[in-house]
């Protein structure tokens, strides 16, 4: 079926609007938000178009990391940059650092301060200290992105007054990667409770060989988390520590002599909430980035935007950078009988510390430390509120606006008005209906600022719709989806003007879901998912991809399997193949609170593959990870 056909076949659909005479619609929605244990209690459907991972779900999949998640996020790519940070990008986008996806632990969004981007720390976090994952297709949402975004990631911990136990998880793979987590919540009494989780771990990758070297993207990695309950007050500290091979880097030949990449990223948060409607939250979060980098002259030496000369190329670059954020959000919900609103108020202060910055080519070294370029601090202002409306017992409506003023050092200040609308439609008990409309405006990056040509840098206005349809008839359900983006003034490297610059250019894309999904027994399942857009073939990432999983509880055993499936494609006039990542979880249950699994990834050694200018290369490797747990 053609993609005009698709299109027309589901822009039908959305326009079917039924009158039925039974439960409302708070009813209706109450009954798709009750499909897993806690997930229940936390997702929010008038937010967007939403994925989720269960409790049940990220045990059957052996989804001891982030990653393991977000490969099979639809309608997205999940893959390895030029820095080796796996990260999810729109299809078709270049293996870039991405702007729009936000990342949140609770309530507090971990995304990095000086990219935006969340997976420079968090691609592998470790997920013993978490319940269930929402993941949602919301461009411009009010009521939870304190920043503009098009995706929001949200991890949700796990309570300690249900958990009251301990864990020890030791797991062991072929390609001598290892994790090790302890993890504990308790409850302390009538009134408080705790939760703590700390891991160590090590991944190991291909090292594809590319001009007389092995570049590598290993990471080993710790991570730390707290939370403290005490009545309505919740105090929660984190800290992920990063040591990663930063893979092709800056180098002008994808091929660096020596290149790491330390981060650091911790938090501390404060939530305070007030006879169930109003909400204070104040938190502080410290992060260090830490780069290092040699290249040859003779192989091109090392990019430093607006430093690089191709007769004197820098042949080292070196930063040790320190970033620090304040923040303060106070939101309140006033529910009537006839609609929801909820308004609030947030300030975010950014400030950047530099500890070293440098460069060397062959004639000398240069201090960047003192670079008046630099963005020394910025700040992010806004008031935002969003309506839900019934309009009778099966329509809701919503609709937001929020107000963004933000100030970056060096800059006059600036305001934006972001608005979103929505419709959710209850045809019947089996049949949904969901649409969104948002108009936002994406802000450049401290990075951006500071790697453009004049300095300045204006935000990128998009305009987004999706929509969905969902049928269920017995334990079958269906769900059809689409999307559509479009972003003016796009920003990208100029390579004659040596930075990033405002282009003026448009973009814009579709986007054609297809999910069904049966449930076979109480936790026995099976789910098929397809998706395409037209960006085409000859980009930098599948354009088209999909997985079959199936998985099942059988008393003290557990089986898991999926295939991730990914389209063939074309960057730089190199072809590479579609893919089929093959995994297999195998669990047992054991005496005396002991539990084995036996996860098998990339099976059919015909998992995805990147392509830099230098080649074509594989990024995982077929493997076999032993796991052993012990629960008290």
């Amino acid at each position: 079926m053609g993609k005009h056909k698709v299109l027309s076949w589901i822009t039908a659909v959305l326009l079917i609007v039924g009158v039925a005479k039974s439960e409302n619609i708070l009813s209706l929605m109450k009954k798709y938000e009750e499909e897993s244990d806690l997930s229940k209690k936390t997702k929010v459907e008038s937010l967007g178009h939403l994925v989720t991972f269960t409790r049940k779900d990220l045990e059957l999949m052996h989804a001891y990391t982030l990653a393991d998640v977000l490969k099979l996020v639809p309608l997205n790519n999940f893959l390895p940059n030029k820095y080796g940070v796996e990260s999810l990008i729109n299809p078709g986008s270049p293996l870039s650092i991405s702007l729009v996806y936000r990342l949140y632990i609770d309530d507090h969004e971990v995304s990095s301060i000086h990219t935006y981007s969340p997976f420079l720390t968090y691609d592998r976090y470790p997920l013993d200290n978490i319940d269930h994952i929402e993941i949602y297709y919301s461009a411009g949402a009010i009521a939870v992105s304190n920043e503009p975004s098009q995706m929001i990631i949200k991890m949700y911990t796990k309570l300690p007054r249900r958990e009251n136990a301990s864990k020890v998880r030791v797991s062991l793979g072929t390609d001598k990667s290892y994790g090790l987590n302890f993890f504990s919540a308790k409850r302390i009494n009538d009134y408080s409770c705790y939760l703590i989780s700390f891991s160590k771990s090590y991944f190991r990758f291909p090292k594809p060989y590319i001009n007389g070297n092995h570049i590598s993207r290993n990471q080993s990695r710790k991570d730390l988390f707290i939370k403290y309950r005490y009545f309505d007050t919740r105090v929660e500290f984190s800290a992920s520590d990063v040591d990663r091979d930063g893979f092709a880097g800056r180098s002008l030949d994808e091929s660096p002599e020596h290149i790491s990449i330390d981060s650091l990223d911790s938090y501390i948060v404060l939530t305070q909430k007030f006879d169930n409607s109003v909400k204070l939250t104040a938190s502080y979060d410290y992060q260090n980035r830490k780069y290092d980098e040699e290249n040859k002259a003779s192989d091109g030496g090392t990019l430093v935007p607006d430093r690089y000369d191709p007769l004197n190329p820098p042949v080292s670059f070196t930063e040790d950078l320190n970033f620090h954020k304040f923040s303060f959000s106070l939101d309140k919900k006033i529910n009537k009988e006839k609609n929801s609103l909820f308004m609030g108020t947030f300030l975010r202060y950014y400030i950047q510390d530099v500890t070293d910055n440098k460069y060397r080519t062959t004639t000398g070294e240069f201090d960047l430390k003192g670079d008046m370029f630099r963005v020394k601090h910025f700040y992010i202002w806004s008031f935002y509120a969003e309506d839900s409306f019934n309009i009778n017992d099966k329509n809701l409506i919503i609709a937001g606006l929020r107000y963004d003023k933000f100030k970056f050092y060096g800059q006059k200040s600036k305001n934006r008005l972001n608005g979103r609308a929505g419709l959710i439609s209850f045809v019947n008990r089996n049949f949904m209906l969901k649409g969104f409309l948002s108009h936002y405006h994406v802000l450049p990056s401290m990075i951006m600022i500071e790697s453009s040509v004049n300095k300045r840098l204006s935000p990128m206005p998009s305009t987004v719709f999706t929509g969905e349809a969902k049928y269920t008839f017995g334990k079958n359900s269906i769900r059809l989806f689409y999307e559509y983006y479009r972003v003016k003034n796009i920003i990208s490297y100029d390579q004659t003007k040596g930075g990033m610059v405002n282009t003026g250019k448009s973009g814009n894309f579709h986007g054609y879901g297809f999910f069904f999904r049966r449930e076979i027994g109480d936790y026995t399942n099976v789910e098929l998912n397809y998706w395409i857009t037209d960006v085409g073939k000859d980009k930098y990432s599948p354009e088209r991809g999909g997985y079959l999983r199936i998985g099942g509880d059988f008393d003290r055993f557990q089986i898991y399997s999926d295939i991730v499936y990914r389209g063939s494609y074309k960057p730089y006039g190199r072809y590479v193949r579609e893919s089929f990542d093959l995994k297999t979880a195998v669990s047992v249950t054991l005496p005396r609170d002991w539990y084995l699994k036996i996860t098998g990834e990339n099976l059919l050694n015909k998992g995805e593959k990147i392509a830099l200018r230098n080649g074509v290369f594989s990024i995982n490797y077929r493997k076999i990870t032993v796991t052993v747990e012990k629960v008290f």
